[in-house]
């Protein structure tokens, strides 16, 4: 345990000892980042050793390891599988450690209930099977209603499903019925701007009928004016007659 206190050690060569185990607390090593151990009676390596995250170099060949921790490190005979070595020993006694620590725990929790049966007192047997059919019972229980929690879950989800499938055809449907309500738009759009244009032209007719009209009117009047003037020697009529104007368009009406 005093060798493994001295985490400062980065490199360590043990090859050539004959060492049939290592510390179990060789793991307190963090620090090492190499590992010589070829040449040893070492059948297996300490749980502990998975600490050693920083190690990247591990040699074990030449040792009578178990067939699991052999298949583990391979041969070790290039740099690369000393290497891989070092990573895979660390990951392999990672899982074993956690194994190891949840089947002690499984153990313990064993041990405190049968110690919790036994310390009470006057316990007639009968009463530890009613408490055990209990405990079973109770499982049993417990575990229909995991069972039925689970179908009304999934018949949850079915529902939901099936809503949100309606809602979406809804939606489509509706989205369909805006594309023909914008078509209708469309064509209803075209028959006014035609009767839009249609208006405009009957417009255009009426002012021209109006205009033409207003000509006729104008030359009546002036054709009337012209007749009265003749026949007449008013102030007004005098200052027609004395235009060269008037002196033409009569000439030209008579």
């Amino acid at each position: 345990e005093s060798f493994c206190s001295l985490s400062h050690i980065v490199a360590l060569d043990l090859s050539n000892n004959k060492i049939s185990s290592l510390p179990s607390h060789f793991g307190q090593l963090r620090n090492l980042k190499k590992l010589e151990l070829y040449r040893n009676q070492l059948t297996d390596l300490p749980s502990s050793m998975f600490k050693l995250t920083n190690l990247k170099w591990l040699d074990l060949k030449d040792n009578p390891l178990n067939p699991e921790m052999k298949g583990i490190t391979g041969n070790c005979v290039t740099d690369s599988e000393c290497k891989n070595c070092a990573v895979k020993v660390v990951g392999y006694l990672k899982t074993r450690q956690a194994n190891e620590e949840r089947a002690r725990q499984e153990q313990l929790k064993a041990e405190r209930v049968i110690k919790q049966i036994f310390e009470l007192p006057n316990t007639p047997i009968i009463m530890v099977e009613k408490q055990s059919q209990r405990k079973l019972e109770e499982e049993k229980e417990k575990e229909v209603l995991r069972r039925r929690k689970a179908v009304e879950k999934e018949k949850r989800r079915q529902e939901y499903q099936a809503q949100l499938k309606i809602k979406q055809e809804q939606i489509s449907t509706k989205q369909q019925g805006d594309d023909d309500d914008n078509t209708y738009s469309t064509e209803d759009l075209d028959a006014n701007r035609a009767n839009t244009g249609n208006e405009k032209e009957n417009q255009s007719g009426s002012w021209l009928i109006t205009f033409l009209l207003i000509i006729v009117v104008v030359l009546v009047s002036f054709v009337g004016i012209l007749y009265a003037c003749q026949n007449n020697s008013g102030e007004f009529c005098e200052k027609i007659k004395n235009n060269k104007w008037f002196e033409l368009l009569v000439n030209k009406i008579m």
